[in-house]
């Protein structure tokens, strides 16, 4: 088995939503815009990540909890993305319609199905795969990653809300 050099970024998301480099302090959300934390209880920041949640091992999918989701969320998405791709941003999952009172997802919550238990979807990620994909970067490469969660103030829209 390969030994994979892999770094996860936490983000901390300001709505509508931004990363920076761990090092520059925090952004300071605007006023009115909620500041949701976001966390995998078995990594740090900047951490390598374990091979079970890598291609290199049992492609699980870590825990995940948020705190910070405003009272007025009506939906929620979480993305774990690799801007380091050598394509371009390379989405390894994609939940959304997660309830506004759902804080966290357990290990193992992405495996392939589009409805989960918790009432959200998941949508499939640049492997072309439903659920999540392990990260799997190049021999020799280190990437970082990004896990986001935004706070949706609004009810998603059907082709029957749409005025054009």
């Amino acid at each position: 088995m390969r030994s994979l050099p892999l770094a996860l970024l936490f983000i901390t998301t300001v709505l509508p939503g931004c990363s920076s480099d761990p090092e520059p302090a925090p952004p300071v959300p605007p006023p009115g815009v909620a500041e949701i934390t976001v966390e995998i209880p078995t990594m740090t920041n900047g951490s390598i990540i374990r091979p079970r949640y890598t291609c290199d091992g049992i492609n699980l999918s870590p825990e995940v909890t948020w705190s910070g989701v405003p009272e007025d969320a009506v939906t929620q998405a979480l993305i774990l993305n690799d801007p380091d791709a050598p394509d371009g941003a390379y989405i390894h999952w994609l939940v959304y319609d997660i309830p506004p009172d759902v804080r966290g997802f357990g290990e193992g919550f992405g495996k392939p199905f589009e409805i989960t238990d918790s009432g959200a979807y998941q949508s499939l990620n640049s492997a072309g795969d439903l659920g999540y994909s392990g990260p799997c970067p190049p021999d020799g490469e280190t990437h970082i990653y990004d896990i986001s969660v935004y706070s949706i103030d609004r009810a998603k829209s059907t082709a029957s809300d749409r005025s054009c």
